[in-house]
């Protein structure tokens, strides 16, 4: 049985959080396990008539960073820069199945590896603050979370939902209402 509130989460991430538009290229990121909500992004997409592109993350990373030679932990790829470079939103899906995967790596590597992408994250901001790019992390309830939290996952699945309002009739119109609340007072 399909949990409706992942569908109410998917139209308040494309209709309100980043707001997508006919003809706008949306990238959507994931983990497999989050694939009830990237299906309903994706089809939510479609029907405002965005092209919407899914890459899902298969959790590869260990075996990349254990295996790995230093010229491909800097290797940057022209498909990574060419999507940041020329997407209109950016739609990523926080839903790690396993948040402790890379403990036991070793950290040098790992700030290789970043160090490599400083010109992507500068891409990225740049076109943020230039109105070029939209971009939101949407939560999606999963057991490695829940376990994370020291809750069940019926009871991480409510409160997630709950903290994004999803659980609400009309949860676009309760965020709006929330910002123009934020905006009373923070005038003074």
């Amino acid at each position: 049985m399909k949990d409706e509130r992942v569908k109410k989460l998917a139209k308040l991430c494309v209709h309100y959080s980043v707001n997508a538009k006919p003809k706008e290229k949306v990238v959507i990121r994931g983990s497999a396990a989050a694939k009830p909500l990237i299906s309903a992004i994706y089809e939510e997409c479609l029907l405002t008539g965005a092209y919407p592109s899914v890459f899902p993350s298969l959790e590869l990373d260990y075996v990349f960073f254990k295996n790995a030679e230093d010229h491909q932990l800097k290797f940057v790829s022209p498909f990574e820069r060419f999507i940041a470079e020329n997407a209109d939103v950016n739609i990523s899906i926080a839903s790690d199945p396993n948040p402790k995967r890379l403990t036991n790596i070793d950290s040098s590597r790992l700030k290789i590896f970043r160090a490599s992408r400083r010109e992507l994250t500068e891409i990225f901001y740049k076109r943020v603050s230039e109105g070029k790019l939209r971009w939101t992390l949407q939560p999606f309830p999963i057991e490695a979370q829940a376990q994370e939290a020291a809750m069940s996952l019926a009871e991480y699945e409510d409160f997630v939902y709950k903290s994004c309002l999803v659980d609400r009739r009309d949860p676009i119109a309760e965020w709006k209402k929330s910002k123009k609340n934020c905006r009373k007072s923070a005038t003074f």
